[in-house]
């Protein structure tokens, strides 16, 4: 399935709003309001495909939440308002950070599907690397790269791990604190490991 939940809305929400659209990689959802800037607490649709069902929650002069069902019995869920309401998915093939709050988590019981998950955390950086090399180590993953603070990162990155297991790649992303901000983020992205057919197989 295509759909990315990374939308948008258009229009800030003022008051005697008619309407909201909440836009989506080929699609836009009309959420209706009553004219008075109160918007409907719950819409349910259905992809364009007719194979997806999909809800939103939308609270008053606020940012959606997106709950997807996939085909495959896959979750794919998204909060935009900032809350960290989102629930873990079981199907996640990397652990959530004790306590964090996940503002997205796409996960399915397709192995060969693409997930990825976002959390935010108020503890040091130092500790959530350490708790996913923990984890990965226990899990099974072998972690093939690091790259820690140095001046080719960008500012704000604590450190990047991939890992791979079982023909998956799993990539963290761990960004530092930055301005006003007192949390630390984490990025979580597994995907299938692509073997190009065409390359030769090296000899050793």
């Amino acid at each position: 399935m295509a759909l990315l939940i990374a939308g948008s809305l258009s229009g800030c929400s003022p008051a005697k709003q008619e309407e909201e659209k909440i836009v989506l990689p080929n699609m836009t959802i009309t959420v209706p309001a009553d004219g008075n800037g109160k918007f409907a607490e719950n819409v349910t649709f259905k992809s364009p495909k007719g194979d997806t069902n999909m809800s939103l929650s939308v609270k008053e002069g606020g940012l959606p939440t997106i709950n997807v069902k996939t085909p495959d019995g896959g979750v794919m869920n998204a909060d935009m308002s900032g809350t960290g309401s989102v629930e873990w998915s079981s199907y996640f093939p990397l652990k959530q950070y004790p306590g964090s709050k996940v503002s997205q988590c796409t996960a399915s019981p397709n192995p060969d599907q693409y997930v990825m998950a976002s959390m935010d955390t108020t503890d040091p950086s130092s500790t959530v690397e350490k708790f996913y090399r923990d984890s990965l180590a226990s899990d099974g993953w072998k972690i093939v790269s690091y790259i820690g603070k140095n001046k080719s990162n960008p500012m704000g990155i604590h450190c990047s791990l991939t890992a791979n297991k079982d023909g998956r790649e799993a990539q963290i992303m761990i960004m530092d604190p930055t301005g006003a901000s007192k949390t630390t983020s984490i990025s979580l992205t597994v995907s299938k490991i692509w073997v190009n057919p065409n390359q030769p197989h090296q000899r050793h």
